[in-house]
């Protein structure tokens, strides 16, 4: 089985593709800056078609995607939503299961607590799973790696 970790954003998408017996595939994040695109649809768009290809090569079986972060306020509370049911949109195209994990599940699987710092996720990614990802820049990653090893359990 091949699983995808995808930890959304419309800055920087952490993408992790693990095979069935957890070895890395795949670690990157998708970036983008608001004046790449005219418009902000077509920036999600743009994410999604990368995460598409991204499923295409790897033959992705199951993905995995942190849920909405409820703390969210403003115009990125509608960003965030757009990013993330477009992404479910594909994983729906496609037929490729997903699994939805909220934010505090993924912290806790990572680290045991919910309430654990990103620097915290990054160091449990390290030690736990003999990752070499780096504080600040890498936020992303880990989270998305937390989540495709998640999607190995599921």
């Amino acid at each position: 089985m091949i699983v995808l970790g995808l930890d959304q954003s419309l800055s920087s998408t952490g993408v992790v593709v693990l095979d069935g017996d957890g070895r890395t595939k795949l670690l990157t994040k998708v970036k983008t800056k608001p004046n790449q695109f005219p418009k902000e649809v077509e920036r999600m768009i743009y994410i999604k078609d990368v995460i598409g290809n991204i499923c295409d090569q790897f033959y992705v079986d199951h993905a995995v995607m942190e849920d909405f972060s409820y703390n969210s306020i403003g115009n990125r509370l509608f960003q965030m939503g757009g990013l993330g049911y477009i992404i479910r949109e594909l994983f729906h195209e496609k037929n490729i299961p997903c699994s939805i994990i909220k934010p505090t599940m993924l912290k806790k699987f990572a680290t045991n607590s919910g309430a654990a710092k990103k620097n915290e996720v990054i160091d449990a990614v390290n030690k736990r799973w003999g990752q070499s990802l780096k504080i600040p820049g890498d936020t992303d990653i880990a989270d998305a790696y937390v989540l495709a090893i998640m999607g190995l359990n599921i």
